[in-house]
């Protein structure tokens, strides 16, 4: 995981990516993608909420704490 700059909305995020040796595995974006929407319906004020979900390679972005 990495902290980040969303340069649109001017926030600092945590971004996570997937490894390069895995990220064009269909199968492992597959899991990301699951990992991603089952994150989404996690709230808890200990937990990162996932915004997003891009591909340049894959990653997710959520605020970071």
């Amino acid at each position: 995981m990495y902290r980040a700059r969303d340069l649109e909305l001017d926030e600092v995020i945590a971004l996570k990516t997937l490894r390069a040796e895995i990220s064009s595995d269909p199968a492992a974006i597959e899991r990301f993608r699951r990992e991603v929407k089952l994150a989404r319906k996690v709230t808890h004020p200990n937990v990162a909420r996932t915004f997003d979900l891009g591909s340049c390679g894959a990653f997710a972005s959520s605020r970071w704490s």
